[in-house]
């Protein structure tokens, strides 16, 4: 989470599912919706895997809070 100059906070988060909003339920204080989970429709080739990797890193690089997927970070540092 990094508050911004303008003073809004930008939050970075990541999924470990693929979802679909099915209805809107409300928005009072906070959007909340039901959803149905949608399967991923690639194939897990070579290819692709080094492609995931790629990205991974890529993305290890310009976020420096990132972690690999499984990994947890030590809040009591």
């Amino acid at each position: 989470m990094i508050r911004v100059p303008d003073g809004t906070l930008r939050i970075l988060v990541q999924g470990v599912r693929r979802i679909r909003i099915e209805d809107r339920v409300g928005d009072d204080l906070y959007l909340l919706g039901r959803f149905e989970e949608v399967p991923d429709e690639g194939e897990e080739t070579p290819e692709v895997e080094a492609l995931v990797r790629n990205v991974q890193t890529l993305f290890g690089r310009v976020s420096p809070w990132s972690l690999p997927p499984g990994r947890t970070r030590d809040r009591r540092r």
